[in-house]
């Protein structure tokens, strides 16, 4: 059964569109990830988003084996600062966390 989710990790500011398949042929964890630029926050109207990139930053792939296949906005990312270098680092961690979640290893 293909599952998807949709998980805002404010903290960090990205948005990531998970999708798996947790059939018998399962083979990992697909993502994209997209920079959030504003936050909405909650209590407020909940048509609202957070106001997002019009490009992921990251598309890729966990294997179930816990190998992961990363695009980063065509090969090439900018940091600004430790900071926003320190943002990816935990986006992959959350991404890894995800993809053990559904069934891959660590």
């Amino acid at each position: 059964m293909k599952m998807e989710q949709k998980v805002a990790y404010e903290d960090i500011w990205f948005q990531v569109d998970y999708s798996w398949d947790n059939s018998e042929e399962f083979d990992g964890l697909y993502f994209t990830a997209t920079k959030i630029l504003s936050i909405v926050l909650s209590g407020e109207n909940e048509d609202d988003k957070n106001g997002l990139e019009t490009e992921p930053m990251l598309v890729g792939h966990i294997k179930w084996d816990g190998c992961m296949n990363v695009k980063m906005q065509e090969g090439y990312v900018h940091f600004c600062d430790r900071d926003i270098a320190g943002q990816y680092g935990e986006l992959f961690n959350k991404l890894y966390d995800k993809a053990v979640e559904v069934g891959c290893e660590d």
